[in-house]
This record gives C-alpha cells, structure tokens and sequence, in this order.
C-alpha cells in the first residue's frame, strides 16, 4: 500500500478551521493507487465466494496466457527441457495465488517431464493435479497421462532408482491402474484401466487375479466393446486355476457354468475358441478325478460312511467319466450300491399319497364288453 503526503503552506495568519482539518485528513489518508489492490476472495450474501476485478481477471490476464501457450509450443517443437525451466519459474511465482492457472501448468509440466524420459518425477505434477484440483478440466488428462505411464511400466519400462532403471514398475502401475478406476468410476478411462489391469494378470499368469479383475470388469462395464474378450479369458483363467486332482474343484464347476453363457451369447467365437461340449467334458473328467481322490482319502483313514457318500455324489455328478466307471466298481465291491438302493426304497416320503389304481370294475363301462 503506497500513502502519499502533502506538503501544506499557509500563506496568511487567516484561515479557517475547516482547512486546517482537511490538510492534517490529507497527511494520512493513502493517494489513490493502481497496486492499492490486493488479491482477495469475498463472501458474498448468497453465501457463494466472489474475487476481487483484479484477481477475477488474474487467471485470464494475457500475461499467464502468453506464459501457458508458450510452453505449450515449445512442447510441439519438441524442446520440453525450455518448457519445463518456463513453468517452474511460473509455478513457483504464482503457486499461492489462488486463482492463477496453476493447475495447467502442473499438467503441462508433467508433459514437458514425460517427453524428457522423466515419467517417474512427472507423476509428481499429476498427482498434485489431482489431489488439489479435483474439479478442474485438466483433472481427466491427468487420470489418462497416469494410465499411459502405467502401460508403459506394464511394457517393461523399469522405474529410475538413483538414476539407473533397476526396478520393476509394475506394482507402481497396478496402483495408477487402480487409483484410475476409483477416480472416475463409469469412465472410458477406468474401463481402459480396468481391462489393461486384467489383461496383464492375464498375460503373467496371476490366473486366480485375472480371473476376478474379468469378473469385476464385466460387472461394471456389461456393455463394454471388450466383453467378449473379457468373458472367453475369464473362462480360460477360471479352469487353468484347477491346480489337479488333489485340490478343490469348485472352479470347475463355475468354469462349466461359464462356458455355457458364453456359447449362448457368442456361438461362433465359442466354436473357434474351443469353448464347446468337448471342453466341458474335459472338465467333467477332472471333476470326476477330483472326487474319486477324495473318496480313495477317506477310504484311507477308515471313513467309511464318507467314502460311500462321496462315491455317489461322484456318480450322481459325473456319471460317464472314467472316475464315475470307477466309483461304480468300487461301490459294488464294497456292497455300498445295493445299501444304497434298499435305503432309498425305504426312506418315507413325504407330500400327498399317490392315488390308489383304479379297479377293474371301476373301469368296465370306459374299457367296454
């Protein structure tokens, strides 16, 4: 604030009390000035926050225009190293200002970054974007420079330690993959991370991961142009997470149950990716197996009751596998099948008795002489 003083002069012993006041009110009272003005934020008596002229304009001005759109073309001429020195210098002058542009010149800074190689230092920027700015139009470029840097990791870009590329960006990547989703849930751009995340559990064999980030992709994107890849991957990474015989064999049965909506909404692609009876029956060789060890287990630590149920179950479930032939023998064998059948010709029924045959006089006027 600038207070600009007067000299006064009295020529005559004459003067008036009036005067004498109104020359010690200009001693204090500041000159009317230009840079008078501050920056400030008023709230107005709607309860909603109003700038000053000066600030209203500050985000506007020419100045921090001409400054953005310079960087912006040193970064098409490919110089992002004079761009990037540019918006330090504005960043650190205007960072506290309020209204200024700082949330374009974070995301331009994070550009001139990733054309430098810097991706790493450039996810700094876009964070800070993000995190501070959640409302701006800069926010969705800055979830997508995220993803990019992401796919880039994914690719086998290693992340900068101590200016070497040692280390693995994927867990990095994961992260940004999943941040993406919970940023802009619905979005193109957590579709796009979603089923790049799924794809590369896919690729690295994490099959039991693919398997739920396909599920959870299908759930929140059913109309997605990637369904039909996520619905055929889902199915192969749900079997390939049957480990043998010796292990649990519930995700055959969800892999059948796949399998089969699949080849209802997409029967040609069913037929070329093999997704057809004869997997399904692979499968029921398998679960059958599953079963069988299971059976020969408790035959082994004298379960007998267990075995038998299990045996049956086995040949209820899988009737013509080789497992199923099998527990057959095994069951006549041990007697279990004939205890089986006289059991459940004795078990009661409950519900309405069945009614009584007719008689033969009953029927004689229907049947005739």
């Amino acid at each position: 604030m600038t207070l600009r003083y007067h000299r006064i002069v009295i020529h005559a012993p004459a003067f008036k009390l009036s005067t004498i006041l109104a020359a010690c009110i200009a001693l204090v009272l500041p000159a009317p000035c230009a840079n008078a003005q501050a920056n400030t934020i008023e709230l107005g008596s709607d309860n909603t926050w109003r700038t000053s002229d000066r600030a209203a304009t500050l985000a506007t001005s020419p100045l921090n225009r001409r400054v953005l759109d310079i960087a912006r073309s040193l970064l098409a001429r490919d110089e992002p190293g004079r761009a990037k020195k540019l918006l330090d210098d504005f960043i650190d002058r205007n960072g506290r200002d309020p209204v200024a542009p700082i949330d374009e010149a974070l995301r331009l800074r994070g550009d001139a970054k990733l054309a430098m190689g810097n991706e790493y230092r450039a996810l700094f920027d876009y964070e800070r974007l993000i995190r501070e700015y959640p409302e701006s139009a800069q926010f969705p470029i800055a979830i997508e420079r995220e993803i990019e840097i992401a796919e880039l990791y994914l690719a086998g870009l290693r992340r900068p330690v101590l200016g070497l590329r040692i280390e693995s960006g994927r867990g990095t990547a994961e992260e940004l993959l999943i941040r993406a989703q919970e940023r802009m849930p619905g979005s193109r751009l957590a579709e796009r991370a979603a089923i790049t995340l799924a794809d590369e559990y896919y690729r690295t064999r994490d099959l039991t991961l693919a398997a739920e980030m396909y599920d959870v992709f299908l759930r929140n994107f059913p109309d997605s142009p990637f369904r039909k890849r996520a619905m055929r991957n889902r199915v192969y990474a749900t079997i390939a997470t049957f480990k043998g015989p010796s292990y649990d064999g519930l995700g055959l049965l969800e892999a059948e149950l796949l399998i089969e909506e699949f080849a209802a909404l997409y029967p040609a692609e069913a037929d070329r990716a093999l997704l057809t009876d004869a997997l399904i029956a692979r499968i029921d060789e398998s679960g059958g197996a599953q079963q069988l060890v299971v059976a020969q287990w408790y035959l082994t630590v004298g379960d007998e009751a267990a075995a038998a149920y299990t045996l049956r179950r086995l040949l209820r479930d899988y009737p013509g596998t080789v497992a199923g032939t099998r527990a057959l023998q095994i069951l006549e064998e041990r007697g279990w099948l004939e205890q089986a059948r006289a059991s459940d010709a004795t078990r009661p029924t409950f519900g309405p008795s069945p009614e009584p045959a007719p008689r033969l006089e009953d029927t004689a006027d229907e049947v005739g002489p």
